[in-house]
């Protein structure tokens, strides 16, 4: 749970800290460093997050993190 837990932190404290005059390229290097986070979860948290992104409609993420949605 360390890297799901690392993950939502950076997304609140982006979030917290984004000014109006942040960029597009600014909120892509914020995923991208989520992301990078992300890569170090366990296949159990992988299976977490798929299964939590496809429950309200958002299977895509599920892919996009390289883990299948759950059946």
């Amino acid at each position: 749970m360390d890297a799901l837990a690392k993950t939502l932190i950076l997304a609140v404290r982006y979030i917290d800290q984004r000014h109006r005059l942040h960029t597009e390229d600014d909120d892509v290097n914020a995923l991208e460093t989520i992301a990078s986070a992300l890569a170090f979860a366990s296949k159990a948290e992988r299976d977490a997050f798929a299964r939590v992104a496809t429950s309200p409609g958002f299977p895509e993420l599920a892919e996009q993190f390289g883990s299948a949605s759950p059946q």
